[in-house]
C-alpha cells in the first residue's frame, strides 16, 4: 500500500526496476506505453494481471480501474507526459489517498524529478532516483534533501548498453523512503 515514484533518465534502468518490483505483484494492472510488461490487453481473460494498452483506452480509463479495485499494484509507465501541466486529475487523488483502505500500490515512473507533481511527491512513501535531465538549481531549490544524491548520480557513468548492445544492467540509483526522511527531519 505504498506509491513509490521512480525517476532516472532513459536507459537508466527505471523499467527494469519497476519490472522487478511488478514480478512480486499477485494482483497487477499496468498502464504499459510501450507494450514491455508482456502482459495480456485482455482483463477479462487475465484479471489477476493484465495491461490497459493506451493506443486503445485513456488515461481516465486506467484511472477508473484503480478506483473499483481493491488489492492492486497500479504501475503507470511515462507518467511525464500524463501529468504534464503539474496537476493530477482529482479522482486519481483521492485512489491514491485512500490507497490504505483499498489496499492498492502505485508504481509511477517519471523522468525528471521537476515533472513529478508537486501535489504527489507530497503523498510519495518511496522514490527510486536514477541520473535525470533535471537543472541543478531546480533540485537545489525545490528538493533540497535530495541534492546531494542527485549530484553522486549526475557523475555516474553506469549507464545501460543500447539495447541491441547486451543484456540490461541497472544504473546507479538512490533509494529514499520518504517515512525515514521525514522522520530524520523531526530529530
Amino acid at each position: 500500500m505504498l506509491l513509490t515514484c521512480i525517476v532516472g533518465c532513459t536507459g537508466e534502468g527505471k523499467s527494469e526496476v519497476a519490472k522487478a518490483m511488478a514480478k512480486r505483484a499477485e494482483y497487477l494492472c499496468a498502464w504499459d506505453v510501450q507494450g514491455e510488461y508482456g502482459l495480456s490487453y485482455d482483463m477479462r481473460a487475465s484479471p489477476k494481471r493484465f495491461a490497459l494498452n493506451p493506443r486503445e483506452h485513456a488515461i481516465k480509463d486506467f484511472i477508473e480501474i484503480t478506483r473499483v479495485s481493491e488489492g492492486y499494484t497500479f504501475l503507470c509507465e511515462e507518467m511525464t507526459g500524463y501529468f504534464r501541466n503539474g496537476r493530477l486529475p482529482e479522482n486519481f487523488v483521492k485512489e491514491i489517498l485512500s490507497k490504505r483502505h483499498s489496499k492498492n500500490s502505485f508504481i509511477l515512473i517519471f523522468h525528471t524529478l521537476n515533472s513529478i507533481p508537486p501535489e504527489l511527491w507530497g503523498f510519495c512513501d518511496v522514490l527510486i532516483m536514477f541520473k535525470t535531465e533535471d537543472l541543478e538549481r531546480t533540485v537545489k531549490s525545490k528538493y533540497p534533501n535530495l541534492h546531494e544524491h542527485w549530484l553522486r548520480l549526475q557523475t555516474s557513468t553506469a549507464r545501460h548498453p543500447t539495447p541491441t548492445g547486451g543484456t540490461w544492467t541497472i544504473g546507479d540509483h538512490y533509494i529514499l523512503n520518504k517515512t525515514n526522511l521525514v522522520n530524520n527531519m523531526k530529530k
